[in-house]
Formats: C-alpha cells, structure tokens, sequence
C-alpha cells in the first residue's frame, strides 16, 4: 500500500491538492460524495473505498 496514500486518508480533513492526489492513485476504487459533513463544520465528506477492501473518512 501506498504510504503517502495511507498518511493522507489518516489525516482526514484534506486540500483539494490532497484529495486530487487520492483520486489519482490506483488503489481507489470509489470516492462517494456524502454531502455535508456533520462532524465538521463548512466541510463536505467523502467516503474513499481502496481495492483491499478498507474504507477511510475524508473531509474537504
């Protein structure tokens, strides 16, 4: 598994320049677009979902 992939989903609030960098990599399957994030505030949560089968939180 990708390290810098890994250290970026386990930040889970992200740049755009970050989330671009996750849609980029191979082992994304999907990325959802879950709609406002109730967990922060003015951010919009994703669910990333990786071909191992993990799925990770992340807040733009």
């Amino acid at each position: 598994m990708n390290k810098k992939l890994m250290e970026v989903l386990e930040k889970e609030i992200i740049t755009a320049e970050e989330y671009d960098f996750i849609a980029e990599q191979e082992e994304v399957l999907e990325i959802e677009n879950c709609g406002a994030s109730g967990k922060y505030i003015e951010k919009t949560w994703y669910n990333v979902k990786l071909n191992n089968g993990e799925e990770y939180s992340i807040y733009l």
